[in-house]
């Protein structure tokens, strides 16, 4: 669920309802709290359709491979379908520069906040896109390591041990983020990857409108 705290409406994926509700106490057995929603109007997201099942319509673009709603409609703030952690996890795509250079090329960027899609950046490099280099010495490969390829860290897909509601919807979505990531122009940034602790700056001592001539993207990597 996403809000904002003087936004009396929260918005989620349009699955929450039937399938998470109501929060705790109500049900104890429920991952969110009553007092998360309680108050509000809880309007739910269909990406299909790009509606909440009332007169409120949004465009639905595909950006990469990820489902999404242009929330205000001019391309600055989008929500991205992004299950797998919970059911109807988003993501949030919000443009930070869209102005061109002198040759009329694209300079574009843009912040990726991956929510709980992933907690560890080992979950999401090395990839296709980003592979480790063919020659490092010493070689970081040892028996436990997947490859040149392939993430550090993947995600476990027994339930007994996991923290992620669905495992093929998760393997999907970080598949998805891998792609973004490829991006020098897109800065990844997950709820609790604390690698970014000392790559980002924080308000109100600074913003993120400049991180890209700030270098976020390549110190992360």
């Amino acid at each position: 669920m996403v809000g904002c705290p003087d936004n009396p409406k929260k918005f989620t994926h349009y699955k929450v309802k039937d399938r998470l509700l109501p929060g705790y106490p109500g049900d104890p057995d429920s991952p969110f709290l009553e007092s998360d929603y309680s108050g509000r109007d809880l309007v739910e997201l269909d990406f299909a359709r790009g509606d909440s099942g009332n007169t409120k319509k949004w465009k639905t673009p595909t950006i990469g491979h990820f489902a999404a709603i242009d929330y205000f409609s001019d391309g600055s703030f989008c929500l991205l379908d992004a299950p797998g952690h919970t059911v109807g996890h988003l993501c949030g795509l919000a443009r930070v520069t869209g102005n061109s250079d002198s040759a009329g090329n694209s300079r574009s960027s843009f912040i990726l906040m991956a929510g709980d899609a992933y907690h560890h950046m080992g979950e999401i490099r090395p990839s296709q896109y980003l592979p480790l280099p063919r020659g490092i010495s010493p070689s970081p490969f040892t028996p436990h390591t997947p490859g040149q390829h392939r993430p550090f860290y993947e995600a476990t897909s027994d339930p007994e041990k996991s923290f992620h509601y669905n495992f093929d919807d998760l393997t999907r979505t970080i598949e998805k983020l891998q792609e973004a990531d490829a991006h020098d122009t897109v800065f990844l940034a997950a709820a609790h990857d604390e690698s970014l602790l000392d790559v980002a700056a924080f308000f109100p001592a600074s913003t993120a409108n400049g991180f890209l001539e700030q270098g976020w993207v390549h110190k992360a990597r």
